[in-house]
């Protein structure tokens, strides 16, 4: 018999340095694999993102446009059939607005503007350039700071004078 379909199909959270996210699901008895597909909302033609194997509970799927919607559909599949679609449909967030308000040598004030939807804003400073850090996840990550989206301004402190910073910012 064929397998019952996904359940839970969501994504995690949208990484805007990439344009991707982790879609999920729940897995399901008796399947032999997955299929994911996609398209864009108001659209009629489904594009294929991949196969997933045996067990399998997640599809980074990438290249993402701010602000347009997707929709996306999984289906669990065996020797005996496909599973009815699950789907899920996902909107990543377009990014904040974030000018340089004022510094001096240990500190710097950022001026935010979350787009409308988002409910915080992300803030990292890294003291390496970001294909260093896209690279080696992680590295050179000296700050993170979640914020409300309604924060107008973000000022860390006790920075090393003469030192270079990257800031990145998120709207979640």
């Amino acid at each position: 018999v064929a397998p019952s379909a996904p359940t839970d199909v969501k994504f995690g959270a949208y990484d805007p340095a990439n344009q991707s996210a982790m879609l999920t699901w729940g897995d399901v008895a008796d399947e032999t694999g997955y299929r994911v597909e996609y398209r864009e909302a108001g659209t009629d033609a489904w594009t294929f993102v991949g196969n997933r194997g045996v067990g399998a509970q997640n599809q980074a799927v990438y290249d993402f446009t701010p602000g347009r919607t997707y929709e996306f559909r999984v289906r669990a599949e065996n020797a005996y059939g496909a599973s009815a679609w699950s789907t899920s449909s996902f909107t990543p967030t377009v990014a904040p607005t974030v000018a340089l308000d004022s510094f001096d040598t240990t500190s710097f004030t950022l001026a935010l503007s979350a787009p409308t939807g988002a409910t915080q804003m992300r803030v990292e400073i890294l003291d390496t350039a970001f294909p260093t850090e896209a690279a080696i996840p992680g590295a050179g990550l000296t700050r993170c700071v979640t914020l409300s989206a309604d924060a107008q301004t973000w000022t860390p402190q006790g920075l090393t004078p003469g030192a270079t910073y990257y800031v990145r910012v998120y709207a979640i």
